[in-house]
C-alpha cells in the first residue's frame, strides 16, 4: 500500500492496469480493498450498502480529533439515521431551491472581488463557498476569510482532509497508539490532533452559540438554518432538549460540501485557461440563451446543456474527491469468488472510474461533447454522470451534493458569462499533467 502517499489514486490506478479492477492488500493484519471501476463499486457498495456502510476505525479523527459526530465518520445506526433524516429534510433537491437567492447574491459578490484582484482568484474562490455556507446555516454575512467563523473552519477542515487519508498517520492502523502521552517520542501526532480538536470544537460551537445569542436578545440578521433549528428545539428543561440541541449543532458542520465546491471551482478555471475553444462555446451559448443585459439565474439551467456538459466535463477530467471515503465490511462476505473478510477497509477509486477509456473515450481530453445527443445537442442520459463517483456511494453517498452542484452551476455559468478566462499576459501556460492530477484529493 502507498501509505502516506498523497496521490495514492494515481498508484491503485497504474496497479489496476496491472493487477485487475480489484486490488486487495493487508497492512499490519488490516485487509484492504479498493475499487477501481464503477461496475465494483455499484456492486458492493451500492448494492450490498446493508454489509458496507460502516466507517473503519479512525483513531486519529474520529478518538483524538473528536470528528466523531460527522455523518461521514459516524458508522450506521439509530444516531446515524436520525442526523441522516435531518440532514435530508434542509438539503433534499427540492429544499435546496430555497438558499438560490443567497447563492446568487454571494456568486455577484464574489464576482465583483474577482473583478477588482483577479490575482486573488483562489482566495476568492475559497470565500465564496464559505459565505454561502455560513449564510445559509447561520444567517451571517462574510466578506473576508480573516472572519473568525472563516478562518478557525479552514483550519480545522485542513486537519482533518489530512488526517482522513489512510494510513497518514501510523495510530490508524496500531489504535493502540491513541494512549500514548503527547510527550512520548515519535507521538507527534497527539499535538496535532489536540490542537485540531481545539479548532474543531470552536468550528461547531462558536456559529450556533452566536446565532442562539442573536435571537435571545433581538438581533439575528437573516433567516438559516441554525436560527429554524433552535426555534423548533423543545422548552428548557425539557429532558430531549440537550439531545435535540446536540442533534441541530452537529448537523451543519460541513454542510455544503466544501471541499469538493472549492476544487471543482479551481478545476473550472484551470480547464479553461487550458482548453479556450470549450470556453468559447460555453460563452456563446449564453450569449444565445441570456444576452447581454443581465446574468444567468437558475431559471436558465434547463436552457445551457453545454455550460452543463462542461461543468461535468470539468469533474470527470479533474476530480476534486479522486478517492472516497473508507468503508468498512461489516461481516464477511464473499464477491465474485473472493472472500472480503468482516473488518476490510473498501474504497471507490474516483479517478479509475472518471477516467474508465470504455465509459469515457479519450480519457484524458477535456471533451464536454462527450456528454451531449450529437442530434440535439441537449444531455445525454446514457452518459455516465460523473456524481457517480464524486459524492459517495450508497447509504453513504454525500447529502449536501445538491447544493454543493448549485453553487457549481451560478458560479460557472455567472463568471462564463462576465469574464474570459486567460493565462497572464506575455505568459506561456505550461503545465504538467503531474500538475494538473495535482488539484485532485481525497475526501
Amino acid at each position: 500500500m502507498p501509505m502516506g502517499e498523497r496521490e495514492p489514486w494515481l498508484v491503485y490506478d497504474q496497479w489496476s492496469k496491472t493487477y485487475g479492477d480489484l486490488l486487495y492488500f493487508e497492512v499490519l493484519g488490516q485487509p484492504f480493498l479498493i475499487l477501481c471501476s464503477l461496475h465494483r463499486t455499484n456492486d458492493i457498495l451500492q448494492k450490498r450498502s446493508t454489509i458496507y456502510s460502516d466507517r473503519p476505525q479512525m483513531p486519529m479523527v474520529v478518538d483524538l480529533m473528536g470528528w466523531d459526530f460527522v455523518l461521514g465518520f459516524r458508522n450506521y445506526g439509530a444516531w446515524w439515521k436520525k442526523q441522516r433524516k435531518l440532514f435530508h429534510e434542509y438539503f433534499n433537491p427540492s429544499a435546496v431551491t430555497q438558499y438560490r437567492a443567497i447563492q446568487l447574491d454571494e456568486t455577484h459578490d464574489f464576482l465583483r472581488r474577482l473583478s477588482e484582484n483577479p490575482d486573488d482568484l483562489f482566495k476568492h474562490i475559497r470565500l465564496h463557498v464559505a459565505a454561502i455556507i455560513q449564510r445559509i446555516s447561520y444567517g451571517a454575512k462574510v466578506d473576508s476569510l480573516d472572519h473568525p467563523f472563516v478562518r478557525n473552519a479552514e483550519a480545522a477542515l485542513a486537519g482533518v482532509s489530512e488526517a482522513g487519508i489512510p494510513g497518514r498517520f501510523l495510530v490508524d492502523l496500531m489504535p493502540i497508539l491513541k494512549y500514548v502521552p503527547e510527550w512520548f517520542p515519535g507521538a507527534s501526532f497527539q499535538k496535532k490532533a489536540r490542537v485540531w480538536r481545539e479548532l474543531n470544537e470552536k468550528m461547531v460551537n462558536w456559529p450556533f452559540e452566536a446565532v442562539k445569542e442573536r435571537m435571545s436578545n433581538g438581533t439575528q440578521l437573516a433567516p438559516s438554518i441554525a436560527s429554524t433549528l433552535i426555534d423548533k428545539l423543545p422548552e428548557k428543561g425539557h429532558p430531549d432538549r440537550e439531545e435535540e440541541e446536540n442533534h441541530a449543532n452537529k448537523l451543519l458542520v460541513r454542510s455544503g460540501a466544501s471541499d469538493s465546491s472549492n476544487s471543482t471551482l479551481q478545476s473550472f478555471f484551470l480547464s479553461m485557461v487550458l482548453h479556450p475553444n470549450a470556453m468559447k462555446k460555453a460563452q456563446a451559448e449564453l450569449d444565445r440563451v441570456v444576452g447581454p443585459s443581465r446574468l444567468p439565474d437558475f431559471s436558465d439551467r434547463p436552457s445551457l446543456p453545454y455550460v452543463s456538459a462542461l461543468i461535468k466535463e470539468v469533474t470527470r477530467w479533474n476530480a476534486g474527491v479522486s478517492l472516497g471515503m473508507a468503508h468498512c465490511s461489516s461481516e464477511d462476505d464473499e464477491y465474485d469468488g473472493y472472500f472480503i473478510p468482516k473488518g476490510t477497509v473498501v474504497m471507490g477509486n474516483a479517478w479509475s472510474i472518471l477516467h474508465d477509456p470504455e465509459a469515457y473515450p479519450n480519457p484524458d481530453e477535456f471533451l464536454p461533447e462527450r456528454f451531449l445527443d450529437l442530434k440535439d445537442g441537449q444531455l445525454n442520459p446514457d452518459v455516465q454522470d460523473p456524481s457517480c463517483a464524486i459524492f459517495g456511494y450508497g447509504r453513504r453517498i454525500c447529502p449536501g451534493q445538491h447544493l454543493a452542484q448549485d453553487t457549481i452551476f451560478i458560479t460557472v455559468a455567472s463568471t462564463l458569462a462576465l469574464f474570459n478566462i486567460l493565462p497572464p499576459l506575455d505568459e506561456t501556460v505550461l503545465i504538467k499533467e503531474t500538475d494538473i492530477r495535482s488539484l485532485s484529493s481525497a475526501a
